[in-house]
Parts: C-alpha cells; sequence; structure tokens
C-alpha cells in the first residue's frame, strides 16, 4: 500500500511490489495513476474510508483465492 500524502514521480515501491505479484492499492495521484493497471486499486489519499474498503477487497479476494485452492482442483 503507498498511501503518500504528497505525489511521487515514480513510485518504485509499487513497482517492486508488483514484480513479486503483490497486491497494490495506492493514493490516487503522482506517478501511480500511470502504474497501478487497475483503477479500482486506487483511492483518494484524504478518504479513509475508501482505503479501509480497497484493503478489505483484497483481503476478500485472497479468501475467495484461499477457499478455492483448498477445495478445488485447476
Amino acid at each position: 500500500m503507498s498511501a503518500s500524502k504528497k505525489p511521487e514521480s515514480f513510485g518504485r515501491s509499487l513497482v517492486e511490489a508488483m514484480a513479486l505479484n503483490t497486491p497494490v492499492i495506492a493514493a490516487n495521484h503522482g506517478g501511480s495513476l500511470d502504474i497501478i493497471p487497475s483503477k479500482d486499486m486506487l483511492f483518494n489519499p484524504n478518504d479513509y474510508k475508501e482505503l479501509a474498503n480497497k484493503i478489505l477487497n483484497v483481503k476478500k479476494a485472497f479468501e475467495c483465492v484461499s477457499h478455492r485452492n483448498a477445495y478445488f482442483t485447476i
């Protein structure tokens, strides 16, 4: 997660996390607008409730994948 209130020109930590297949949630300003492919993973840095919802959505997605892997063969 990148919750910087000040825009970064290029979010190197975002790119590094994405290279490791780590979900990335970032503030919707600066370089993250060009780096993050899914705008669903961006949040307004002044809206903590939006950030909390993004985190919960990622958690739910991981729970679904874990359930699928535990009970189904792909």
